[in-house]
């Protein structure tokens, strides 16, 4: 009886063992799965955030970042909200105008002492580029019977070169491009009729293309 208790003792013990090892090798193989798991869900997480970064909006080819510039230029509401200085390469070219020429004179003032008050200045991007273009506006004298004289100046490796030189009310860089630029729209009111030409970029400047008549309400 004794022997056979003894038996049944340690067949137990074994069996219990037996369990613990059983136990304890699940526990293990549960904590390598459930990190396993974790790792894979870290590296799915750090994959997605890069991702996220690099097609997030305004990052896709092609596509630039919506820039906020001042498009619509009129006689009237300020004419230029942000002012900039006029570089000296685009105020020798203003002074070889034919009507700022025709000022200076009756001003008797020469070209070199053209005033920069007959002129606002506003950036604008006429193409996709980073270059800087140049919308003029002319001021005081230059100022006609409701129109004024309008300069747009594109931006060059070798400096500005004088794109649209307009008499109009307003003048507007439309978001439509042509052959890499903006079109522009001129606009003028008479007693009779209201007009609307259209501009294009032909290349070497700026082209009406299209011309709107319609009689005043």
């Amino acid at each position: 009886m004794k022997i056979r208790s003894l038996a049944i003792q340690r067949n137990q013990s074994s069996c219990t063992q037996k369990q613990s090892r059983q136990v304890a090798f699940s526990l293990r193989k549960s904590h390598i799965e459930h990190s396993r798991q974790e790792h894979v869900y870290s590296g799915f997480a750090l994959v997605l955030l890069v991702v996220l970064s690099v097609c997030g909006p305004g990052s896709a080819q092609g596509k630039q970042p919506i820039r906020s510039e001042q498009r619509h230029f009129s006689l009237e509401d300020s004419k230029v909200k942000r002012p900039v200085a006029i570089p000296v390469d685009v105020l020798a070219i203003l002074s070889k105008d034919e009507l700022v020429r025709d000022v200076l004179e009756n001003d008797n003032l020469p070209a070199d002492k053209l005033p920069q008050s007959w002129f606002l200045a506003s950036a604008i991007h006429l193409g996709d580029t980073d270059e800087i273009d140049l919308v003029v506006v002319g001021e005081g004298p230059l100022i006609g019977a409701n129109v004024t004289t309008f300069w747009v100046f594109r931006a060059t490796p070798n400096g500005h070169e004088l794109a649209l030189t307009a008499v109009a009310h307003d003048l507007t860089v439309k978001k439509t491009s042509w052959k890499g630029y903006r079109e522009i729209e001129l606009l003028s009111t008479t007693a009779m009729q209201q007009s609307s030409v259209m501009l294009r970029w032909d290349g070497k400047q700026y082209s009406a293309y299209q011309e709107t008549l319609e009689p005043n309400q």
